[in-house]
């Protein structure tokens, strides 16, 4: 199930207007395009509603990140963040009903932890800190 979340989350996540480059896994360098997402699955919750249902969530990490270079803190945080960050929010607000996925009634939510700046020798970007919880529910 979860091979398959990362597929739907994925393809979800290059559906975004302006989203250059999405990766489902940690990056241990740059991302190769701006604006980026970085996706990946950090913890799976279960629990029983019924003796019939299982209710799971899926959480994951998701990094929004722009490249800065070029320009001030106060247009990143003003105007170039918030504009993607908007975009992604509003995409998983349209799309939170992800209907059924390998037979199992799935929805989505999306929120934000930190804002912040990464300053560093080859590249300055800014990044919103998200996270993604998949909610599934099973007919056993």
């Amino acid at each position: 199930m979860i091979e398959t979340l990362i597929t739907e989350i994925r393809t979800a996540c290059e559906a975004i207007p302006n989203i250059q480059e999405v990766y489902s896994y940690p990056l241990q360098d740059d991302p190769r395009a701006y604006p980026a997402i970085i996706v990946y699955p950090v913890a799976v919750e279960n629990s029983f509603e019924t003796n019939q249902e299982n209710f799971k969530i899926y959480t994951f990490s998701m990094f929004v990140v722009v490249n800065i270079a070029g320009a001030t803190t106060q247009d990143v945080y003003q105007t170039i963040l918030p504009k993607t960050f908007d975009d992604v929010m509003q995409h998983f607000d349209t799309n939170w009903n992800l209907n059924t996925i390998d037979g199992h009634r799935v929805w989505a939510k999306v929120s934000a932890n930190t804002f912040g700046l990464s300053i560093e020798q080859k590249n300055k970007t800014a990044f919103v800190d998200m996270t993604l919880e998949i909610k599934t529910l099973t007919n056993n």
